[in-house]
C-alpha cells in the first residue's frame, strides 16, 4: 500500500479515521471486487457524518458516546452560540440543563448528570488542551436562576484557573460586529472530527471538508473575541444582568 504499518494498525484499531486517499490504497491493495469496492464507499461515505439521537431514558448515554469521541483527541476547541459548554459546566446548571428538558425523567436527569461530570474527568489530562469560544448569548441565555449562575461563573473561572496554560477560554460580546451568523454549537476534535450539537441529539463530521469550514469558522469568531483576562472579568457582567432580568421579571406578577 506504500503505507507505514504503524498508520494501518491505527485505522484497524480504531484510533485514526482513513482519509480518501488510504481507502483508495486499501481498496486497490486488497484486490478487491467492483461490488465490494461500491459498498465499502458506500459506508464511508455514511460514516463520514454520523447523526447520534438518543432513545428515549438514554440521555446518558449520550454523553458516555461524546466523552469516549474527546478521549481520542490532543485539542478540543469548542464553540458555543446557546449555553455554557458542557466541560465547563457546575453541576447545578448541569442540573437546571436536564431537569428542565422536555420529557426527560428524574431518574433519566439524574444518570445524564453524572455522566455529564464524569466527562469533566478529561480536563485533568495534562497531554490534552482546550480552547472555550463563547458567544455572549451563551451566558446570558436564562436556564437558571441567578444565584445558580453566580456560582456557575465562579466554577468557570476556578476550572480554567485548573487547567492553566492548556485552555484558553474567550467571549464574542453581543455588540460586536460579527463575521457571519453564529449558527449553531460545535467542538473540533483535533483535525479529525466536528461534532455538531442540536436539539435531538448531535451529528459527527469526518469529512475534510467540514473540518476546514469549521475551523475557517472558528478562526473567524476568534478574531473579534475579547482576550482571555477581560473575558473572565467580564464574567461579573453577565452575573449582573442575570440579577437584574430575575428583580425585573419578579416585579412583573
Amino acid at each position: 500500500m506504500g503505507v507505514e504499518q504503524s498508520r494501518v494498525s491505527r485505522v484497524e484499531i480504531g484510533r485514526t479515521f482513513p482519509e480518501r486517499a488510504f481507502l483508495k490504497q486499501a481498496v486497490g491493495a486488497l484486490n478487491v471486487t467492483a461490488e465490494e469496492a461500491s459498498d465499502l464507499w458506500a459506508f464511508y461515505e455514511i460514516f463520514l457524518t454520523e447523526v447520534v439521537t438518543p432513545p428515549a431514558g438514554r440521555l446518558a448515554e449520550q454523553q458516555g458516546h461524546i466523552r469516549d469521541l474527546e478521549s481520542t483527541a490532543k485539542s478540543l476547541r469548542c464553540f458555543e452560540s446557546c449555553g455554557i459548554p458542557g466541560l465547563l459546566q457546575h453541576k447545578d446548571y448541569i442540573r437546571a440543563i436536564f431537569t428542565n428538558s422536555a420529557g426527560t425523567e428524574n431518574v433519566e436527569a439524574e444518570k445524564a448528570i453524572l455522566a455529564r461530570i464524569e466527562r469533566q474527568e478529561i480536563l485533568k489530562d495534562t497531554e490534552k488542551s482546550f480552547v472555550f469560544l463563547l458567544m455572549e448569548q451563551s451566558l446570558t441565555n436564562r436556564i437558571c436562576s441567578a444565584n445558580i449562575m453566580r456560582i456557575q461563573c465562579q466554577w468557570l473561572r476556578d476550572v480554567i484557573a485548573g487547567i492553566g496554560s492548556r485552555a484558553s477560554f474567550r467571549i464574542v460580546r453581543r455588540n460586536t460586529l460579527l463575521p457571519e451568523l453564529p449558527m449553531g454549537t460545535f467542538v473540533l476534535l483535533d483535525r479529525k472530527a466536528v461534532l455538531f450539537d442540536t436539539f435531538a441529539g448531535f451529528i459527527t463530521m469526518r469529512d475534510e471538508t467540514e473540518i476546514r469550514d469549521h475551523e475557517r469558522i472558528f478562526d473567524a469568531f476568534s478574531s473579534v473575541a475579547l482576550d482571555q483576562k477581560t473575558s473572565l472579568a467580564y464574567l461579573d457582567v453577565i452575573v449582573a444582568q442575570h440579577v437584574s432580568s430575575e428583580i425585573e421579571n419578579s416585579n412583573q406578577f
